[in-house]
Order: structure tokens, then C-alpha cells, then sequence
């Protein structure tokens, strides 16, 4: 795959978001970061993944809080780093799209034309541009790589990025049925059934944790 297909996605990445850099904390922003202890101190890291990403929001999302903890000793409070990080992940979405769907079709046309439109598409405004919302870009990084590994046939990968897409977005759920859906669809039959399995349980290992009471606050989700 040639390298210009790269190059095309990042300068339209930055035709579209890259004015995001400019912007402040907003909202949210400020309870996840500014205001939150839990990202500022090594001796906190423990702590991101045994509480609620906001006290009562049933929400479990360690590594939208972890993302947040790396980016502040990188930047601290600067938020264009918070923004940049977004457009990257944002970027490596896109190209992942392109990936899976050469690997599916062979068609570079069909395959880089829709990973434009994955990139340029307005409803991801509000994920790349409100850093709050990196929860919907982190899920679909880990779940798409979670996808590729799959249909490369790399089953241990697959597993592990699942996992980080759970620990991302709770919507990671869904991810075994698409598995279902693709197996049927492409290969006709479910050849990876037994494999298939594995990801429900650790969906279900991750529902069952989630949900349970946390400290006398609301459940997780």
C-alpha cells in the first residue's frame, strides 16, 4: 500500500481538526483533568482502575483516565496537547479503516475512499474535538485493532485489544456479535466459533465486575 494514501488522511485530519488545537478545556474537561487528582500523581495510577471515571456516573472507563494521566505529564495543563492526542487517535482510526477494508476487499479505491469519508465524517466532531469524549476514540481504537488481529487470524492480539477497548467504553460489548456477524458473512460458517467464545466470556468477566456495587455508590454501569 502505497505511502501517499498515509499522507492524504493526515493532511485531511488536519484540514478538518487541526483548528480544535486552539481550543480550551470546556465542560467536563474540567472534572476529568484539570480538577482531578487522580492524574497528576504516579502514586494515583492504582486508584484510575478501581473507581468511576465521575463519582455516580456509572461509567468505568480506566483508560480514558489513564490517557489523560499520560497526556498531563506530557503537556500538564497545556490543552492542545489533550487535542492533539485526540487528532492522533482519531488519524490512526482512520488508518486502520483503510487496513481492514483492503484486507476484506483487495480494493484500494473502495477501501481508501471510505477511510476518508471515516476520517471527514462530521458526526466524529464532537469525539475529536471535546477531549472529554475520548472515550469514543480510544473504544474504536482498541476495537478496530481488536478487528484486524481477528481477521489476520491473530487471536491472542485480538483478545488483548478487546480488552482494551471494555476498559475504554462500555459499548465494547457489542463486539462479539459483530464477530458473529462477520464469520457468517464472509466465511460463511462460524469457522472460529470456539474462539468466538472466549471474547463473550471476558465480555461477560467484565460485565459482571463492572456492574457490581462500588464502595456504597451507584454500580459501574
Amino acid at each position: 500500500m502505497k505511502i501517499k494514501y498515509f499522507f492524504i488522511l493526515i493532511l485531511f485530519s488536519l484540514i478538518c481538526y487541526g483548528n480544535s488545537l486552539k481550543g480550551e478545556f470546556v465542560w467536563d474537561d474540567f472534572f476529568l483533568i484539570v480538577n482531578n487528582p487522580l492524574i497528576k500523581d504516579f502514586k494515583n495510577l492504582a486508584k484510575i482502575f478501581s473507581t468511576e471515571i465521575l463519582p455516580s456516573t456509572g461509567y468505568y472507563r480506566p483508560l480514558q483516565i489513564t490517557s489523560y494521566f499520560l497526556d498531563y505529564h506530557f503537556y500538564h495543563l497545556n490543552p492542545a496537547g489533550y487535542h492533539l492526542t485526540n487528532i492522533l487517535l482519531h488519524i490512526f482510526n482512520s488508518v486502520l479503516v483503510l487496513f481492514i477494508l483492503y484486507h476484506c476487499s483487495k480494493n484500494i479505491f473502495i477501501s481508501f475512499s471510505t477511510s476518508l469519508f471515516f476520517l471527514t465524517a462530521p458526526f466524529h466532531t464532537e469525539a475529536v474535538t471535546f477531549i472529554s469524549a475520548r472515550a469514543d476514540l480510544l473504544f474504536a481504537f482498541f476495537l478496530l485493532f481488536s478487528f484486524y488481529f481477528y481477521i489476520k487470524e491473530k487471536y491472542f492480539f485480538s483478545f488483548l485489544f478487546f480488552s482494551g477497548a471494555l476498559f475504554s467504553k462500555e459499548v465494547a460489548l457489542i463486539f462479539p456479535f459483530l464477530l458473529i456477524f462477520y464469520d457468517l458473512c464472509f466465511q460463511k460458517e462460524l469457522v472460529k466459533k470456539k474462539r468466538i467464545y472466549l471474547f463473550f466470556l471476558l465480555g461477560a468477566v467484565y460485565y459482571s465486575f463492572s456492574c457490581r456495587p462500588s464502595y456504597g455508590k451507584k454500580a459501574y454501569i
